[in-house]
């Protein structure tokens, strides 16, 4: 592309949205980051390097696939857990309400529970938000991260 649209409001865009694809392909290391879970404490990626296998599990309290694949993950969870199993969520809901009302019935609080965002509002995203870093073009999306923090495995 000509500099002017690489430099205009379409092209940064575009370039954004090119870097976070790159960060979540398969071979890439996962992009740290730092995120508020549900218990009020601050987790962020980097914790589990070198000892866990983490998914990071994508997805909204009004996505149906994202919600009935829960119990697969709440048994995965259990029988791999003690093992070095991670489960982090990232919700990618708007309303923080739905969220955790979500979090609550489906009961998968075993594992951390983050939002992509501090605030999911563009122009507030800030550079340690999960938002700034991965590109999520829709849920569920499912990225495996093995204990170097190379991202093994994704699915969408």
């Amino acid at each position: 592309m000509d500099t002017i649209v690489q430099n205009g409001k379409d092209g940064i865009i575009l370039k954004d949205d090119i870097r976070r694809l790159e960060n979540t392909i398969v071979g890439a290391v996962a992009p740290d980051f730092i995120a508020i879970d549900l218990k009020g404490d601050t987790l962020n990626l980097s914790k589990f390097k070198g000892a866990k296998v983490v998914l990071l599990e994508f997805w909204s309290s009004y996505c149906s696939p994202c919600r009935k694949s829960f119990p697969f993950l709440k048994n995965l969870f259990q029988r791999y857990h003690l093992k070095g199993f991670e489960i982090i969520a990232i919700s990618v809901d708007f309303s923080k309400e739905a969220w955790i009302s979500a979090v609550e019935k489906d009961e998968i609080s075993l594992w951390h529970n983050v939002p992509v965002a501090e605030k999911n509002i563009p122009g507030q995203i800030k550079p340690t938000d999960i938002k700034a870093n991965y590109y999520v073009y829709g849920v569920p999306l499912q990225l495996l991260v093995d204990k170097n923090g190379i991202i093994i495995g994704k699915w969408t």
